[in-house]
């Protein structure tokens, strides 16, 4: 599918606020209210829209802990890496999984009620079964300060500002 600057501009504004309505899309991208959901629905088909979620403000849950974790794998084999991606999806704390290059493979977002959650999670990762003790090796953890406020729009209205009507993947 390739994407012209109507469909970009829908991204953007769903990025936004994905709980608008469809009329009120529309008016904001300049179209009907039918062509507008013909749009957002091939978006939705086509894998650009993966879905739609709300964003909690943990603190307001009480004290909330984030830790970036760096992961490296001893070993390389297909296994390996499908019994990790299988542990790692099934970790609740676990929000964010990234696989990277350089002196790590992995970089993990956790979040958790305090230090001590988080290291009996990093204990009950180490001793799931033998295996996981052969193939992860935690590198660091960092643990942050404080969340940076960011526009989640940016990346769309980026594309939009260069004004890029190519095919993207």
């Amino acid at each position: 599918m390739k994407l012209d600057r109507i469909d970009i501009k829908i991204l953007s504004e769903l990025q936004k606020n994905g709980r608008m309505t469809y009329v009120e899309l529309a008016e904001l991208v300049n179209l009907s209210a039918t062509p507008c959901l013909v749009r957002v629905k091939k978006l939705q088909a086509e894998g650009y829209i993966g879905g739609y979620s709300a964003m909690i403000n943990m603190g307001k849950l009480g004290q909330v802990l984030t830790v970036f974790t760096e992961i490296t794998l001893r070993n390389h084999r297909h296994a390996d890496i499908a019994r990790f991606m299988s542990a790692i999806q099934n970790i609740e704390q676990v929000i964010e999984c990234h696989v990277v290059s350089g002196d790590y493979e992995y970089l993990v977002k956790f979040v958790a009620s305090s230090i001590g959650e988080y290291q009996s999670l990093m204990r009950a990762a180490g001793r799931n079964g033998h295996r996981n003790r052969e193939i992860l090796q935690f590198r660091r953890a960092q643990i942050a300060n404080h969340e940076v406020p960011y526009a989640p729009d940016e990346p769309v209205r980026h594309l939009v500002s260069r004004g890029s009507t190519g095919q993207f993947p």
